[in-house]
Order: structure tokens, then sequence, then C-alpha cells
């Protein structure tokens, strides 16, 4: 799963050819379908072998989410339909409920094989986040059936992963629904999804449009409009303002059976535009943005001496050397928020990884791969020859505009100490030479990190506390 993972995260980096500065595409949700998961055993060996063959095929699912940094993973939970059609209605409830208890035991078994061993912290694996599926057919047709599953799973004492059975809405699923007299399908879901024991659990979203069959996905507002869309998107919204919310922060495009890039892209811009109108009463600030405040492991990377080695070549050696460094950060799922002429300013937003200690490994990851990453940029023949010194910091509120001039530029009292804090290797250490690098490190991010070194206070100009860091040098061959 790892070599997998590493591969696909490989080549994200590698292919996306947007904006250099600012959150990069990253993996969010991992959607999968093994809805034989709640296929009823009943002694049957041939049927429990494929309940079983879905259990380990969504544990790979889960281990593979988490090898891509994934917090969630998308499940349906199968039919509801009775093996034979000539069933009466009580046969067909007595159908669900067999189906939602196989459910259970399955959802058991998965995180019971996937469990962090070794002392790891528990619920350290992504979520289940359960999709409701539009038809009687299905065992999760409406949102309450999400509420009977999670009551279902808190009658057993012994089972401890409820915290991560949340819900996934489908938004063009939602509009499929059988409404009421007074209400469409999708309001009556609307308002269940609004619950006090529901609305917590929502875990994810994503949206396209159906026709009036749950046929291949559509871009939205080819048959449905933003009307229709506009109460999800404004409960998305919400959650995103709750404090210690489980939703991932992200509304989703998904695109089953769509062969048309260009209907990918349609689809994407029309959300996004979607999403920004319905926000505007909800942001406030400069040309209506509101920064956005981070928590994250800082990293500042500087190329010394730059300036003293000018060649003719100078320019394309330094713009070679950059490249190289905001490559390598994103390879690590850390994002490039600002550049400093001769070096960048990267995060490593703890939104993306599961624990502080987890961030600041993957920003100390960069710092290691870096001396091989810039090798053939840094001339180790010149007298007084380039070399790297890096910064890290743990910053607990780093500055993002969502709009403006500033946009995706991290600012911030936590940035400018990262930065004068890079400066101050050299102090203790001098300069270096190739490939060796100057390290430094505050007392927060080896906190963060689980390391103790020997730290000193650190004055730094216009900061009125003394910083507590540790300077060292590095190279490939260790500390």
């Amino acid at each position: 799963m790892k070599t997998l993972a590493e591969a696909l995260i490989e080549f994200l980096a590698e292919n996306f050819k947007g904006r250099l500065v600012g959150p990069r595409p990253r993996f969010t949700a991992l959607a999968t379908y093994w809805p034989l998961i709640s296929l009823p055993a009943a002694g049957d060996e041939n049927k429990e072998t494929l309940r079983q063959q879905s259990v380990a095929a969504l544990a790979n699912s889960l281990r593979l989410a988490e090898q891509l940094g994934c917090h969630y993973v998308e499940i349906v939970a199968g039919s509801a339909v009775p093996e034979s059609v000539q069933k009466s209605q009580a046969d067909l409830s007595e159908a669900r409920r067999e189906r939602t208890q196989a459910l259970c035991q399955s959802l058991r078994e998965v995180f019971e094989q996937t469990e962090p061993t070794g002392g790891a912290a528990a619920g350290r694996l992504p979520s289940l986040c359960l999709e409701i599926e539009p038809g009687e057919v299905y065992l999760m047709d409406q949102v309450s059936r999400f509420a009977e599953l999670r009551k279902e799973l808190a009658k057993d004492t012994s089972f401890r992963w409820l915290d991560r059975v949340l819900l996934n809405i489908d938004l063009a699923h939602m509009m499929l629904t059988q409404g009421d007299e007074a209400r469409s399908g999708s309001e009556v879901q609307e308002a269940a999804a609004r619950q006090p024991d529901v609305m917590p659990w929502i875990g994810h979203m994503h949206m396209s449009d159906h026709a009036r069959t749950h046929a291949a996905d559509l871009c939205p507002g080819t048959y449905h409009f933003y009307p229709d869309y506009k109460p999800w998107l404004e409960l998305a919204i919400e959650l995103c303002q709750q404090k210690h919310n489980r939703f991932s922060g992200v509304v989703a495009v998904e695109l089953e059976a769509c062969g048309d890039i260009f209907e990918v892209v349609r689809a994407v811009g029309k959300t996004r535009r979607w999403i920004a109108h319905t926000a505007r009463r909800f942001l406030s600030g400069e040309n209506g943005h509101s920064p956005r405040l981070l928590e994250g492991a800082l990293l500042v990377v500087d190329i010394g001496n730059s300036t003293a080695c000018m060649t003719d070549k100078a320019p394309e050696l330094i713009e070679g050397c950059v490249t190289r460094i905001c490559q390598t950060v994103h390879r690590h799922r850390g994002s490039v928020y600002s550049f400093t002429g001769d070096g960048v300013i990267a995060l490593f937003d703890m939104a993306h990884f599961s624990s502080r200690k987890e961030a600041a490994d993957y920003s100390w990851q960069v710092v290691e791969a870096l001396p091989g990453a810039v090798a053939g940029f840094m001339d180790a023949e010149e007298p007084d020859p380039p070399y790297l010194r890096a910064a890290l910091h743990w910053g607990r509120e780093v500055r993002v505009p969502t709009g403006g001039s500033l946009r995706y530029q991290a600012i911030g009292r936590e940035v400018v100490i990262a930065c004068r804090l890079c400066g101050c290797a050299d102090d203790d250490l001098g300069k270096t030479k190739h490939p060796k690098m100057n390290v430094i490190a505050s007392a927060d991010w080896l906190n963060a990190k689980g390391e103790q070194r020997p730290c000193k206070p650190r004055d730094l100009k216009g900061i009125t506390q003394p910083l507590d860091a540790a300077a060292w040098k590095w190279t490939p061959e260790g500390l």
C-alpha cells in the first residue's frame, strides 16, 4: 500500500500544472465500492467468504487512505433486497434487519484488522463515511438510516470505533430521494441531516447531478439548479465554521462514468462559483474574504551565499534550486505559501495530518531530502560556495488570506519568527560548505516532533520574547 500511495502522490505532484503557491491538490477522501460487506451469511460458507473478502478489501482501502494522507474513506452499505422477490413487507423488513447486523459485524472486523499496533494512538486511521444511495433497494437509502445504524452500533458497548463511523452526503442523491406531501425529498433529507444525532457526524460531501434516475453523474446545473443545491452548500459552510467538527471541509465533485474532460472542468468551475456565492454571507474582511488561521509545521529554506556566488548562470541556478525545493515540499504533503527570493516558506497544515508529530515528521523528511534534491545546482567548486539553511517552527496561528492581493500568502507573527530564526543558525554554526546544511528548530517544533535537543534562547529582532531553539549541521551521512 505504501508503494502504491507513493506512486500516486508522485503522480499528483508531477502532473499538477496549476499554481505553485498556496494549497496543493491533495487526497481528501477515497471512494470505494464493496457492496457485499453487508451480505448476511446465515451459515452459507460461500456468502461468508464473499463478505470476508469485502472486509479485507475495505481494510486495505483504509491502509491506502492512511498512506495517501486521506482522513475519509467513502463506502456503500450494500443492498437491502432479500434472496427472493416473492416476499411480504414483513420479510423485507427482516432482510433489512439481517443486513444491518451483517454490516455492523463487518465494520467491527474492518476496524479490528486495521487497529494501530505498537502503542500508536487510537483513531489514527481514516474514518469510514457511509454514503446514502437513493432507492429502497439500498440499505442506506436515506439519512435517517445512518442515525439508526449508529444507534445499533452503540448498543454494543465493546464497539469502540463509533467516532470513526461518519456520513457521506452525495448532493445529487438527495434530490432523488422520496419526499412527503409538503416537502421534496431533498428537503426531507436536509432536515434529517441537521438533527443533533446526525449533523456532528457528517464527514464528507460531494456533488454532481442526475436526471430522474440514479445513472451516470452529470455536471451540476444540468437538471437541478443553484436553488436546489444552496441549502446543502449552506450546511457545508456551517460545518466548516464549527469548532472540533468531523467534516472534511471539502465539497468534492464526483463524476462517475464521465469520459469528457471538458465536462469535468465545467463541473469543477460551477461548483466553485456556487460555493463562493453561497459563502459570501458567512465571510468578512477585505474584498469579502477573511484570513484562514492555520496550524502546522513551518519550514523556511534559504540558499546561503547565493548573492556572493553570482555568475552568468546564477539566475538559472537559483531558479532550478528553488524549483527543486518546491517539488520536494509538494512530494511530502506540504504547500509553499511564499518565496523569499532565493528560498521558500512552506507549511505542513495540521488539517492534512493525523497528529502534530506526523506533520513535524514530514517537514523533517523534506530537510533530509533537500541536499540530494539540489545537489546539481549547488557548485561546490566555488571558493565560497552556496549552501542551504533551514528553520523549523511550529506555527499555531499562521494567517493565510483567502482573497485579495495577498491570497495564499502566509503572513503574521509566526511566519516572521520562522524567517528570522533561519539566520540564527549561522550565528552558532558559521557558514557551511556543500553538502552540509545548517538547521535550526524552535522548541515548539521539537516538542511537536517528540525530539529532545539542547535549546538556548535566541533574540529575534522585533519579537519581544526570546525564542528557545536548537541548531545543528546536517549531512547526508547523518547528524
